[in-house]
């Protein structure tokens, strides 16, 4: 038994030091304060992680049809009833690509601005708070799906800033930013005209501060969820 735990540590040791050793070998990323190669660098890091994302996304695609072949190889099984339910919570939550009527909402930055000039704060930009607020407003009139430039929006969805760059499921958007939702677009420009609602959102839209547009469809196209599904509390039963 000893034998054995000495070659476990042994090995252990072993892949220890030659992962420290690679570490200290591998050159680090040079410095430089010049703001031209301070942009080039995080264009880089961004262009990286766009790539990494588009993998993923492949990936997750490439699941959801096995998910979908694997639901036709038991609907013999499975009741009509069940088969319903389950096609409904696969809407829910983002599995089905859904087709309706419904409308489209454009938001652009102010032309006299460059998100990479100026303040995350400034007036001027779409915020990842001005994409919450409309989702919220979607999601509270009854709307059955929503997209933001291609990424299906769920419950679970994270709309996030990270300094003037806007994540969407962790994904990387950048504006004209595109919100498309099968709701009843009657309903929703009601709420769009009540002063009360959207209220900053609106003032600087009057202002042209950002650029609006509201546009019923007769038919809007949303997308297959592609973000994660991070599940909590799930545990296992054991055999009875």
């Amino acid at each position: 038994m000893n034998k054995f735990l000495t070659i476990a540590l042994f090995i252990t040791g072993l892949l220890i030091g030659v992962f420290i050793t690679t570490h200290f070998r591998t050159p680090g990323a040079l410095g430089s304060l010049f703001p031209s190669d301070v942009m080039e660098a995080r264009k880089n890091l961004i262009k990286d992680y766009i790539d990494e994302q588009s993998l993923y996304q492949a990936q997750i695609a490439s699941l959801h049809k096995d998910i979908e072949e694997t639901q036709k190889q038991n609907e013999n099984i499975l009741s009509k009833a069940r088969l319903a339910n389950l096609d409904n919570l696969k809407k829910k939550i983002g599995l089905t690509e859904m087709q309706a009527e419904g409308i489209e909402i454009i938001l652009k930055d102010s032309s006299n601005v460059s998100r990479e000039t100026v303040s995350p704060s400034d007036k001027n930009l779409v915020r990842a708070s001005d994409l919450r607020d409309v989702v919220n407003l979607l999601w509270a009139n009854r709307a059955e799906a929503i997209a933001i430039n291609g990424q299906r929006v769920i419950a679970a969805t994270p709309i996030s800033a990270a300094g003037s760059s806007i994540l969407v499921n962790n994904i990387y958007i950048v504006p004209p930013i595109t919100i498309t939702a099968i709701v009843n677009s009657n309903l929703i420009e009601a709420r769009i005209n009540d002063k009360n609602v959207l209220w900053d959102l609106k003032t600087r839209i009057a202002k042209k501060e950002i650029l609006f547009a509201l546009t019923a469809k007769n038919t809007v196209m949303i997308p297959i969820y592609a973000g994660d599904f991070r599940l909590k509390y799930i545990t296992a039963k054991a055999n009875e």
